[in-house]
């Protein structure tokens, strides 16, 4: 394990080699998520080549050691080049490809880790949900996750990935997504008030089309109020 100490910025920065030695580690892995909170870094799924997994680890950054967790509730499926996000005390997985290679996504494969209880959700009836993908860029901006990006193996509907999908966590469930399009033009869409008329209006700018960054800048700033 390597750490880059940011502070080293203002000075000499560099590189820091971790030698476990005989302590227990993750096995080594690729296409993995690790999400930081507090002093603590998560690890979830990844995949050796040979092997998915689906196990969760937790890394303290003050004393330096692993700890695989004993988790509870719907274990997800494993998965590799999935996404995460995370918000207050709770870490949201999106994605990512299964152990048969098939993409993994709607509402049934959005998962939540609650750290404070080491306890996993399964978030079910979302709608629009994001359309099954791997790869994708997700973040968080206050009570809201954002889903970007990625690619399939299996839809051919390319301006699915052009959308951004928004989860509101500070809704009552059930859960729901609503998106706008970044694809040419940057167009709002408009017709997901007409689709879900749950959504309450002021979460959604009205249709139109954004010209230039200062344009781009002030609907943005809209949609995160």
């Amino acid at each position: 394990m390597w750490i880059f100490d940011l502070r080293s910025l203002h000075a000499v920065p560099y590189w820091e080699h971790v030698d476990f030695a005989d302590k227990p580690v993750p096995s080594r892995r690729t296409g993995h998520t690790l999400t930081a909170h507090n002093d603590k870094l998560y690890l979830f799924g990844g995949t050796d080549h040979s092997l998915h997994y689906n196990d969760t680890w937790c890394f303290d950054i003050c004393t330096r050691t692993w700890a695989e967790l004993d988790c509870l509730g719907n274990i997800p499926r494993p998965r590799q080049s999935h996404s995460s996000a995370i918000v207050d005390d709770t870490i949201y997985v999106f994605g990512g490809r299964g152990v048969d290679g098939h993409d993994l996504g709607d509402s049934g494969n959005f998962v939540a880790f609650r750290t404070s209880n080491q306890m996993w959700y399964s978030l079910q009836s979302m709608r629009p949900a994001p359309s099954g993908r791997y790869g994708h860029a997700m973040a968080t901006y206050g009570s809201k996750v954002f889903i970007l990006g990625g690619q399939s193996l299996l839809s051919r509907e390319l301006d699915k990935f052009s959308h951004v999908h928004v989860l509101d966590t500070s809704t009552c469930h059930p859960f729901e997504f609503y998106y706008f399009s970044c694809s040419l033009g940057f167009t709002l869409v408009q017709n997901t008030l007409n689709t879900h008329p749950s959504i309450p209006r002021q979460k959604l700018l009205p249709r139109m089309t954004l010209e230039g960054q200062r344009s781009i800048r002030e609907s943005t700033r809209k949609l995160l109020k």
